[in-house]
């Protein structure tokens, strides 16, 4: 399987277990240090989420990144 079919795959699970998470605002993939990572967008970054988000998926960073309140422009 080639690197992006594996990013995305692991992103739709991440997608699955996350999304319907209150503060889980989205997800995407991203290059960081010259790395393929997935990032989970959240509005606060708290100590249980942080706990329930891992720091790694099948080989693949996990990164958490908070941006505040999503509001439509």
């Amino acid at each position: 399987m080639n690197e992006i079919k594996k990013l995305e795959k692991i992103k739709k699970k991440i997608d699955s277990k996350f999304l319907h998470l209150q503060d889980v605002k989205g997800t995407a993939i991203k290059m960081k240090d010259n790395k393929y990572v997935i990032v989970i967008y959240v509005k606060k970054i708290d100590p249980v989420l942080k706990q329930a988000i891992p720091e790694e998926m099948e080989g693949i960073k996990v990164y958490i990144e908070e941006i505040g309140e999503v509001r439509p422009l």
